[in-house]
């Protein structure tokens, strides 16, 4: 799924299918294949960032200007060829023994770090 609003900046919207609103907040795109879609974002000037432990650090990391993150899924992560398309891989530091977290968690934490970046680049 990708946010509709970066579906907004992007040319060529064939390769996806607009999901209407369900909750009344969030425009949703459903994609049929992650990859494409990888790419048809670069070419439009998008940095794209697979989140994945061994990552460079969310923190360390420019999350500035249009960018498009990939989450894996909690069992498998991102998958090989995905992650190789990524422009780079970030990642949450772990402390103690919890070494991951569960995916809505992870992608919360990563995108309040997104958010404070935007915000202070204004």
């Amino acid at each position: 799924m990708v946010s509709f609003k970066v579906l907004n900046d992007v040319k060529e919207p064939g390769w996806y299918q607009y999901i209407p609103e369900r909750n009344g907040y969030v425009k949703i795109a459903k994609v049929t294949n992650i990859n494409t879609a990888i790419d048809k974002l670069k070419e439009n000037g998008f940095w794209v960032y697979g989140a994945e432990l061994g990552g460079e650090s969310i923190y360390k990391s420019n999350l500035t200007g249009k960018i498009c993150l990939v989450i894996g899924g909690e069992d498998s992560g991102v998958k090989r060829l995905t992650k190789e398309k990524c422009d780079g891989i970030i990642s949450i530091p772990m402390y103690g023994k919890v070494n991951s977290l569960n995916v809505s968690t992870a992608a919360a934490v990563i995108l309040s770090e997104v958010a404070k970046q935007q915000r202070a680049k204004k």
